[in-house]
């Protein structure tokens, strides 16, 4: 009977081991965890909302769906990806910060801040005469002229004049130059009048006749010649009462004129002033803001580009030196102003033509950078403001053909 008993305990204890064995499941391996994701370029890294950027890293989904991508924290859409690169565009409403990539539970941020370049560019009807470069342009009230410069077709040299309607967004031909077309003259307005003068044109021929424009009229009226000597590449400034007219080179490109000239033109009379400080005078961009002049960048025969800016005091002749432009030096540039700020940009330098675009604020002596134009990089460009908005236009290209443009755009800032 024992021995029953105990045969029955050992198979007891044998099956329950058995079944035991038998419940335990058996042991496996975690799946590995995905690497992290990094980020070790943007490029560009500024832009404006719908700027598309390149990210590049490490670690990324192929599968652009699963890569999460914020701008300071607004998500962006994601066009493209691969495991080393994103495509993205820049979110409206994002601005200045940092840009991650969450991918699953892991997120990488950038190592430096992401800019968001404000203002917006939208292209207008181009520009009513040929395609040129190196005209000029002023603004009288709400409308807007482009006059000379040199274009590929008709009589190169250009006498040609167009005035542009903000509000009916049309070019309309009015009354021609009547002395010799012209590129790299001069043009500024005084009121509700507009000057024009000097600058290059066939056989090295340089100009210093200076003509009034009565848009009242649709007439051009000849004044005196400009006192100092004939020229090409310089500036006009036209204040309340009173106009500037200086630096330039001579046909050759050899000359450096630093002299400065006052227009009155209630008499009709010309007078030296103190001469320009900067290192440039060829190519210069210049413009008026709350009573007070601004001469930027420029070249001249010993300096390829500057990054140079100044301002004149109109009332005393004065200079003074001014924070420089943080971009590329440049020259054959553009300069307008809008509600007691400077926005210039585009030209070129040694390098290439440039599209940036920049605003200075007189009251902070600083510059910020704003959204590039969508158009070409060109240079030898017209500009101008009026009201709230500039307008840009016409100029040569970085590449050829074409070798000139007629295009016409309006900034927002």
């Amino acid at each position: 009977m024992s021995k029953i008993l105990v045969s029955l305990c050992i198979a007891t204890v044998l099956f329950a081991c058995s079944k035991n064995n038998t419940d335990t499941p058996t042991p496996t391996s975690n799946p590995p965890l995905k690497p992290s994701p990094t980020i070790t370029g943007i490029s560009p890294d500024s832009g404006s909302a719908g700027t598309t950027i390149a990210i590049a890293g490490t670690n990324f989904s192929s599968n652009a769906t699963e890569d999460i991508v914020k701008f300071n924290g607004v998500i962006a859409t994601v066009k493209s990806a691969s495991t080393t690169t994103l495509t993205v565009t820049v979110p409206g409403g994002a601005s200045t910060g940092k840009v991650t990539i969450t991918l699953g539970s892991n997120t990488a941020t950038s190592a430096v801040d992401f800019f968001i370049l404000s203002g917006s560019w939208l292209q207008k009807t181009d520009y009513g005469g040929n395609a040129r470069g190196n005209g000029n342009g002023f603004s009288i009230g709400g409308k807007a002229y482009i006059i000379g410069g040199f274009s590929a077709v008709g009589n190169g040299w250009e006498s040609d004049f167009w005035e542009y309607d903000t509000t009916s967004n049309q070019w309309t031909r009015k009354a021609d130059f009547p002395a010799l077309g012209r590129e790299r003259g001069i043009a500024f307005s005084i009121g509700n009048k507009g000057y024009f003068g000097l600058g290059y044109n066939t056989s090295n021929q340089e100009n210093k006749d200076f003509w009034e424009y009565d848009p009242s009229l649709d007439q051009w009226t000849r004044k005196a010649d400009f006192a100092g000597t004939a020229r090409e590449g310089g500036i006009g400034l036209g204040f309340s009462m009173v106009g500037y007219v200086g630096l330039g080179t001579d046909p050759f490109f050899a000359a450096k004129y630093t002299d400065m000239w006052k227009y009155d033109p209630a008499t009709n009379q010309w007078t030296a002033s103190s001469s320009f400080p900067g290192v440039a005078s060829i190519g210069a961009s210049a413009t008026t803001s709350s009573g007070l002049g601004y001469v930027l960048f420029g070249a001249s025969p010993s300096v390829s580009s500057t990054n140079e800016c100044w301002q004149l005091d109109p009332s005393t002749g004065n200079w003074s030196s001014l924070a420089k432009f943080p971009g590329a030096s440049r020259w054959l540039a553009t300069a307008f102003s809008i509600n007691g700020k400077i926005y210039a940009g585009f030209g070129t330098n040694t390098n290439s033509d440039l599209a940036d675009f920049w605003e200075y604020d007189p009251a902070a002596n600083s510059w910020l950078r704003k959204a590039d134009c969508t158009g070409p990089a060109r240079e030898g460009l017209v500009g101008f403001s009026i009201g709230n908005k500039g307008y840009i236009g016409t100029g040569y290209p970085p590449i050829a053909p074409p070798d000139k443009l007629r295009d016409f755009w309006q900034f927002t800032p």
